[in-house]
């Protein structure tokens, strides 16, 4: 059996080794429940994070749900805070592959994308991306 340091220093001190052994248990024991603390604290509902249940729904209804509200927090963090978007600009620049584009997502009033419309709108927005200003010396 393999002598540990704690138990050579038992020989010598046994009382201080029996207090730093029942120190040492109560301590990975409130570790452990501070780090179980912290768990069950990260899946509680908060108003930044809503408890999303079933309900019957299908998955991809569940995701409708909560892309609706992380949409709608992106685009308010895009709209009201300058490191979100220096944040989304190094997002957009830095991505490897094909990269990330923004792309329109016009709707129409059936839900479906507008092809047409969303299309169009990538053309003038390449064309107007070419010479942003009136006189057509600068680029995007």
């Amino acid at each position: 059996m393999v002598m540990t340091w704690l138990d050579s220093v038992a020989k010598v001190a046994p009382g201080w080794a029996a207090n730093y052994a029942a120190k040492s248990r109560r301590y990975d024991v409130q570790k452990n429940s501070a780090e179980a603390q912290r768990l069950y604290q990260a899946a509680t509902s908060t108003q930044y994070r809503k408890t999303l249940t079933g309900q019957g729904l299908s998955p991809d209804a569940i995701n409708a749900k909560a892309s609706t509200r992380l949409r709608e927090m992106a685009r308010h963090l895009e709209e009201n805070h300058d490191l979100t978007n220096a944040v989304f600009d190094d997002l957009l620049n830095n991505t490897i592959g094909a990269g990330a584009a923004k792309a329109p997502m016009v709707r129409l009033t059936n839900g479906e994308l507008s092809t047409d419309l969303n299309k169009r709108i990538c053309e003038v927005f390449d064309d107007w991306s070419q010479s942003p200003d009136t006189t057509g010396e600068f680029g995007f």
